[in-house]
């Protein structure tokens, strides 16, 4: 039984009998406790129905309108638990509470502000009520006002508030403020996984990686069935071994990651794919995307990286189908499409299709002028086409670009000397 529940049934328990003191009907107790049951279940409609029934003999009961708020809010219905609560409020010994789930109901409505004044209002009358100064933390970091969550803490704020605070700065992408508050939270309850887990993140986030895995693994090694930490720990195995190229740890915990959710994404199948390439596993790399095309065929990444799986198998046709579709699917955005033609054209140079190299790289310069893998593209597919004009327009346009970017030395130098070649009227191909 979560804490909300326990609090509201001891108190609702202790307060029926002062209620049936004050006038209420004689089989309001019975029903009261059958309801209690069905709640406490977690069989919303049905207390619902029951508590109902015992306020229609009691229509000014405000425990009954306070369960039924109740009731109401965990079965989605907020206008209702909403009105039910502003009755609740009236009853002095429960008006804490009821302004806490006022606050909350408002909260799941997005109305925040309202929510906060509600939950101030919750601990103007118990200042104790820990609950609630964390729900109002919580919804001033909603609104972006850090530093009034940061006032609500106090001088002496409880583990709850500090966690909360910590990971709504982490979710805001505030990293480094949020660093200390779940250090704060470990160093007071070790045990608590949602806060170890938040600080390993916030350390990988900040690129502190080997604090970052200390936490995952030990989590792991309490947690083996847990899915979202062989997820945590799959990518950071591939960060860790990113010098070496050594990603099958990477793949073994994403794989288990997905033995264990069921998540079978494009994002999840394509990071398995991503890893398989890396270290040179073409065939597993193309069964992934070709997975991950089944459940989101509109990928233009996934296109993309089947084509040059696909490529590396010398499987040629299959490629440039890929790789075209991929190209269609991106014409919303710029970078992506240049990328796709650099390697369409790099394809068409292998299987010495100089005519599709010239037209992709000519299609990716289109697009941004100032590729240099793109002029040393055209000037390679021109020169292997025997059009010396071409050739020496493009490798001079590369060699303005090159220099200016710090591309490959050699092949500035190689491009340096077919300028020089093709000026002087060698024929000579490469």
């Amino acid at each position: 039984m979560n804490r909300y529940v326990l609090l509201s049934v001891l108190l609702g328990v202790f307060l029926s009998a002062g209620e049936l003191v004050a006038g209420t009907s004689p089989g309001r107790d019975s029903l009261f406790q059958q309801g209690l049951v069905r709640y406490e279940l977690g069989d919303y409609r049905k207390a619902l129905a029951i508590f109902q029934e015992a306020q229609t003999a009691n229509p000014r009961d405000t425990v009954l309108s306070y369960y039924i708020g109740l009731c109401l809010y965990h079965i989605g219905n907020y206008s209702a638990a909403l009105s039910a609560f502003d009755m609740a409020c009236h009853n002095d010994s429960l008006s804490a509470l009821a302004y806490l789930f006022r606050g909350k109901t408002l909260s799941a409505m997005g109305i925040l502000q309202g929510a906060l004044e509600s939950f101030a209002e919750a601990l103007r009358r118990d200042s104790m009520l820990s609950v609630a100064r964390v729900e109002a933390i919580q919804t001033l970091c909603a609104l972006r006002d850090y530093d009034g969550a940061k006032m609500m803490l106090g001088s002496h704020p409880g583990t709850d508030e500090l966690f909360v605070f910590g990971r709504s700065l982490a979710n805001a992408g505030r990293f480094e403020d949020a660093l200390p508050y779940l250090k704060a939270t470990v160093e007071r309850d070790s045990e608590n996984y949602s806060a170890r887990l938040s600080l390993g993140d916030v350390y990988f986030a900040l690129g502190i990686n080997d604090s970052a895995g200390v936490i995952y693994v030990d989590l792991m090694l309490k947690n083996p069935q847990a899915a979202i930490i062989a997820k945590r720990l799959a990518y950071y195995y591939e960060r860790a071994m990113q010098k070496t190229h050594a990603y099958t740890t990477s793949i073994m915990f994403m794989q288990k990651y997905l033995r264990l959710s069921g998540d079978t994404s494009a994002s999840t199948l394509g990071a398995i794919g991503k890893w398989f390439y890396a270290i040179g596993k073409y065939d597993s790399a193309a069964t992934y995307y070709r997975l991950a095309l089944r459940w989101d065929s509109t990928s233009p990444a996934v296109h993309y990286n089947l084509g040059l799986s696909l490529y590396q198998l010398g499987e040629y046709d299959a490629a440039e189908s890929e790789l075209q579709q991929a190209y269609a699917l991106s014409a919303q955005s710029l970078k992506f499409p240049v990328l796709v033609m650099k390697s369409l054209g790099g394809l068409y140079l292998r299987v010495k299709n100089y005519n599709g190299a010239i037209k992709s790289y000519s299609r990716a310069n289109e697009i941004d002028p100032s590729d240099a893998e793109v002029a040393y593209g055209l000037a390679s597919a021109y020169d292997l086409s025997s059009e010396r004009r071409q050739a020496l327009r493009w490798y001079r346009r590369y060699i303005s670009l090159g220099s200016a970017v710090s591309a490959d030395t050699a092949l500035l130098e190689r491009s340096r000397q077919r300028v020089n070649e093709l000026s002087g009227g060698d024929t000579h191909r490469p």
